[in-house]
């Protein structure tokens, strides 16, 4: 519709300030960070944190990365491109439920991670929730449009597998699937999964590269004491918050 193109248009004319530093070209399989949480943690997360403060689990890890990232590198705002699994109902008249696979879609998001963690939470929600279909129209803009889109270029993406709580299942996770000389496209590669009950990050990115190996800690650090004291989050509930029907329950991540 005309009404989602205009989104995009305006959204990615954004200026948003690029990192200036040189970061590794080529981020292959073996270069990575994993970490893991326990099922305390993992269920504080999802049962007590997201309805707490009114949010979804994706949306608390992505400003803690984008609050990372933009602390580190002294970029107020940044593109993350997320991957989603496209099975989602964004339409009335379209039924999914007898088909298999996923429609996997990829979309830019601008975030501002340089504000207090509560305000980056704040942020982050109304950027995510604002954007059309969760994004399924843009590749479909993008790639079959009359009209030419602005181009944006995303160093970093992210991509939530979901939940899984059967071996066999969780196995399509695992590092252990990727073709070590694989080239990612993007320098800083998140992808999070909720395995036996525990939350699992993988970062992928230049495992030599001092600066990425101080973002990932960083990112740890940031989590963990989350865990311990999420009191950092006790302004970012926002009045918008109590009119946007079932963020979240024990089920979603």
């Amino acid at each position: 519709s005309n009404e989602i193109m205009h989104y995009w248009e305006k959204e990615l004319k954004q200026p948003v300030p690029t990192y200036s530093q040189k970061l590794s070209e080529i981020t292959q399989g073996t270069d990575i960070y994993q970490f893991k949480y326990n099922q305390t943690c993992t269920e504080h997360l999802i049962k007590n944190i997201t309805k707490k403060y009114k949010t979804t689990v994706d949306e608390v890890l992505l400003s803690i990365i984008a609050h990372v990232i933009s602390k580190q590198w002294d970029v107020p705002e940044l593109w993350i491109d997320l991957e989603g699994h496209g099975r989602e109902d964004i339409m009335d008249n379209v039924d999914i439920m007898r088909t298999v696979g996923w429609f996997t879609t990829m979309y830019p998001v601008r975030l501002n991670g340089s504000e207090t963690m509560d305000n980056v939470l704040r942020n982050t929600k109304q950027r995510l929730r604002s954007v059309p279909n969760k994004g399924f129209d843009y590749s479909v803009l993008k790639y079959l449009s009359e009209q030419s889109m602005p181009i944006i270029k995303s160093y970093i993406s992210y991509n939530n597998l979901g939940q899984f709580n059967v071996q066999n299942d969780s196995m399509q996770t695992s590092s252990n699937n990727i073709d070590p000389q694989y080239v990612f496209p993007y320098k800083l590669n998140f992808t999070v999964s909720i395995i036996n009950g525990e939350l699992n990050m993988m970062l992928i990115a230049d495992a030599k590269n001092s600066k990425i190996q101080k973002v990932a800690e960083a990112i740890n650090t940031n989590l963990e004491n989350l865990f311990i004291d999420d009191s950092i989050l006790e302004k970012s509930i926002r009045v918008e918050d109590f009119n946007e029907a079932a963020l979240v329950d024990e089920e979603t991540v």
